[in-house]
């Protein structure tokens, strides 16, 4: 296998209206051999930070 996919559905009525939303995409993935890799739209400097809010680079309207 060369590749991963991931799909996600969201409910619109959890999502707040009238601003934009702000999603952080990432995963880390432990391969056979036990070594993890991390993965995301994208890293902020230094060591992978997925709580960072330059980690939340996907940017979306919920349309109403």
């Amino acid at each position: 296998m060369d590749r991963l996919e991931l799909g996600a559905e969201i409910s619109q009525g959890l999502l707040p209206h009238g601003r934009p939303l702000r999603l952080g995409l990432s995963a880390i993935v432990e391969d056979v051999d036990g070594i993890l890799s991390y993965w995301a739209l994208r890293h902020p400097p230094g060591k992978p930070d997925f709580h960072h809010t330059d980690a939340f680079a996907l940017q979306m309207r919920n349309p109403e």
